[in-house]
């Protein structure tokens, strides 16, 4: 008999930051990247991951915040602490409010 899996406690009222890219900017990240292919194929295929990532942190009571980002910046803040950009986009997000 399988036991059931504990439910989670809802993780209400956080909020996090997640990095938004538009056309443009998603087509650098592509440029940039050590792995593209780790990447979504087309900017539309990103948008739909993204948008069905935040609905889904919606629904656990996390409030997501879209932070534009500019992968030039990125690229930056990534050599200044000798990291591929692969490696430091989740920490580059709260770079993007400091």
């Amino acid at each position: 008999m399988r036991k059931k899996k504990p439910k989670k406690a809802p993780a209400v009222g956080i909020k996090v930051g997640v990095a938004w890219y538009t056309r443009e900017q998603w087509d650098r990240l592509r440029e940039v990247s050590a792995d593209p292919g780790s990447l979504a194929d087309t900017y539309e295929d990103w948008v739909r991951f993204a948008k069905k990532s935040l609905k889904q942190l919606e629904e656990e009571g996390i409030h997501p915040e879209k932070i534009e980002m500019d992968v030039d910046e990125l690229v930056k803040w990534c050599r200044a602490r000798d990291r591929k950009v692969e490696e430091c986009q989740a920490a580059s997000r709260c770079h993007a409010h400091a």
